[in-house]
C-alpha cells in the first residue's frame, strides 16, 4: 500500500516572520532546525513527467532521501504517495526506486541536480481536536536555482492523527488570526518553474465518478471536492494572470455555486449564504479579468484583422493592456488575501461534513434536477427577446442545470433524453459568445474617449456579430424548450 500524507500550506510575506510566530492558535515550536535539501531528475525530466519528485534532504546530521507523487486533485489539502531511505549523502541512491512506481518512469540516466532548498523548521504538533494531531512546521527561507532565488515563507500542517476536519479547522483559525494565503504550489512545484522561467500551468475539472448507490452527502462532498480541486489547481496561474487559469478559476467559483443550489433544498441557508456570497464576489473579480483577456486575445483580433487596422487595432490594445493589467491585479490581490483562503476553507470543511442528508443521490437527483431546470425557465421567458443583461442571467442558470446533470449523468437518470444535455451546451455555447460579443461592444466604448476610431469600429462589429448569434439562440431554445416539457414533467415525478 502506497504511504499517504494529507497537507497543506499557508504562506505569508518574509518581514511578517515574527508576527506569524506569535500567533496564538500555533503550538509550542521547538527550536530551529537547518534543512538542506536537493532536487534530481534526469535531463529529460523523466521523474518530472511522471508525476514524481525526488530530493535527498540533509537534517540533523542524517541524510534522507524521498520520493513523492504530485498531490492529487481535489481540495485545498494535498494528498500523496511518499517513500524515504536514508542514504551516505546529499548524492541519490536511484537503485531504491525500483521498489517504487518511479521503477518505471525512470529509464536510467544519470541523475542531475535540478535547485535546492535551504530553510529553518520550527516544527510542534497541536491536538485541534481529541484525538487529532497535526504536525505544524514554520519554515523560512529560499529555493535556489541557476536562473535565481525565490523566497519560502509558509506555515505547512500535515494530518498525522484524525480527520482532515481537524487539519481544515485549524487551518481556518490560523486565518482568522493571521492574514495568511493558501499556497497550492509545493517546494518542487515552485522549484522546477524558477529553474526552467516556466508559468504555472492551468488546470482543468476532473468530472468525479459516481457509484450507484452513493449518499446524497456523499454526492455533494464529491462535487464540492472537484469544484475545489479546479479552484486549488488555478491559485497560482490566476494570481500571476494566466488567461487560462483565470478561466477556469472562474469556472470552479461557478462549479461550487451551482453545487449549492443543486443541493441547497437539503442544505442550512445559514451556512451557505455567506458562501454563496464570497465565491460571488471572488466570480466577478475573475469575470472583469476574463472579459479583458477575451477582449485582448480574441475580439480585438477578430474584429479588426483587415490589413488597414492594423494601426488603430494596436492603438486600442496598447489602450485595453492597461486595463487588464489593473484586472489581474486585482485578483492577485483577491488571491493574497486571507479571506479569499478562508473562503476555500470553509469550503473544504463543508465538503468533509456536509450535513445529515440521508438517502441515494440517484432517488433525489430527479427532483433537485427539476427544481434547477424550471428555475433556467423562469430565467429565460421568451429568451431570443430578452435585454442582454437578463439573457446573461438566463445563461448562467442554465449553465448550474447543465453542471449538475453532468455531474449526476453517472448514475443514468431515467427517461432524460439522449441529446438534451448536448442541446443544452450548444445553447449555453451560443449565449456565451452572445454575452462575449456585448461586453467586447461594453468594453470597447468605454475605451473611445483614449483609443480612437477603433473602438468604434470594433464596437460595430461585436454588435453585428452578436445579432448573427441571435438566430443559433433562437433555433437552440425551441429544441432545448421542445425537450425540456416532457423533461420537466418527468423530473418532478
Amino acid at each position: 500500500m502506497t504511504p499517504r500524507e494529507s497537507e497543506l500550506k499557508l504562506a505569508f510575506a518574509p518581514g511578517r516572520l515574527e508576527r506569524v510566530r506569535a500567533t496564538s492558535m500555533l503550538p509550542r515550536l521547538g527550536p530551529g532546525q537547518v534543512l538542506h535539501a536537493v532536487y534530481f531528475d534526469t535531463k529529460g525530466r523523466a521523474l518530472a513527467g511522471a508525476g514524481f519528485t525526488l530530493r535527498v534532504r540533509a537534517e540533523a546530521g542524517r541524510f534522507v532521501q524521498t520520493l513523492k507523487t504530485r498531490a492529487a486533485p481535489g481540495g485545498v489539502m494535498g494528498v500523496r504517495g511518499e517513500w524515504s531511505w536514508e542514504v551516505p549523502g546529499l548524492a541519490p541512491e536511484p537503485t531504491w526506486l525500483a521498489a517504487t512506481p518511479a521503477g518505471l518512469a525512470w529509464d536510467g540516466a544519470p541523475l542531475m541536480q535540478v535547485f535546492e532548498t535551504r530553510v529553518v523548521r520550527e516544527s510542534g504538533v497541536a491536538t485541534p481536536k481529541p484525538g487529532s494531531r497535526v504536525m505544524v512546521a514554520l519554515d523560512y527561507g529560499e529555493i535556489t536555482a541557476a536562473t535565481g532565488r525565490w523566497p519560502i515563507a509558509e506555515l505547512e500542517l500535515e494530518l498525522a492523527a484524525g480527520s482532515e476536519a481537524a487539519l481544515l479547522d485549524l487551518a481556518a483559525s490560523l486565518c482568522a488570526e493571521r492574514d495568511l494565503r493558501l499556497e497550492p504550489e509545493s517546494k518542487p512545484d515552485r522549484g522546477w518553474r524558477l529553474a526552467l522561467g516556466e508559468m504555472p500551468a492551468p488546470s482543468a475539472l476532473v468530472m468525479p465518478t459516481l457509484s450507484p448507490g452513493i449518499s446524497v452527502a456523499d454526492g455533494l462532498a464529491e462535487m464540492l471536492r472537484a469544484g475545489l480541486g479546479l479552484l486549488v489547481g488555478n491559485w497560482a496561474a490566476a494570481r500571476v494572470g494566466v488567461p487560462e487559469g483565470v478561466h477556469q478559476m472562474r469556472v470552479a467559483t461557478r462549479w461550487l455555486r451551482a453545487a449549492l443550489a443543486l443541493f441547497g433544498p437539503l442544505l442550512d441557508g445559514t451556512t451557505t449564504a455567506p458562501l454563496m456570497a464570497g465565491l460571488r464576489d471572488l466570480g466577478r473579480a475573475l469575470g472583469v479579468a476574463r472579459d479583458w483577456d477575451v477582449f485582448c486575445g480574441v475580439s480585438v483580433a477578430a474584429g479588426l484583422a483587415a490589413a488597414e487596422h492594423e494601426a488603430v487595432r494596436a492603438a486600442l490594445l496598447a489602450t485595453a493592456e492597461t486595463r487588464r493589467g489593473a484586472a489581474r491585479a486585482a485578483v492577485a490581490a483577491r488571491l493574497e488575501a486571507g479571506a479569499t483562503t478562508r473562503l476555500a476553507l470553509h469550503r473544504a470543511r463543508l465538503a468533509e461534513a456536509p450535513g445529515l442528508m440521508r438517502g441515494r443521490l440517484e432517488d433525489l437527483a430527479p427532483e433537485l434536477l427539476s427544481r434547477r431546470f424550471r428555475k433556467f425557465l423562469r430565467a429565460a421567458g421568451d429568451l431570443p427577446d430578452l435585454t442582454p443583461t437578463l439573457r446573461h442571467e438566463a445563461r448562467k442558470a442554465l449553465k448550474k442545470f447543465i453542471y449538475g446533470a453532468s455531474f449526476v449523468a453517472g448514475l443514468g437518470l431515467p427517461g432524460v433524453p439522449r441529446n438534451f444535455l448536448r442541446d443544452c451546451r450548444r445553447l449555453q455555447h451560443a449565449l456565451g459568445v452572445a454575452n462575449d460579443r456585448t461586453r467586447a461592444s461594453a468594453l470597447a466604448m468605454d475605451l473611445a474617449g483614449e483609443a480612437g476610431p477603433g473602438a468604434h469600429l470594433l464596437a460595430a462589429w461585436a454588435r453585428a456579430d452578436e445579432a448573427a448569434v441571435m438566430a443559433e439562440i433562437t433555433e437552440g431554445w425551441k429544441r432545448v424548450r421542445r425537450q425540456g416539457k416532457p423533461l420537466k414533467r418527468l423530473l418532478s415525478g
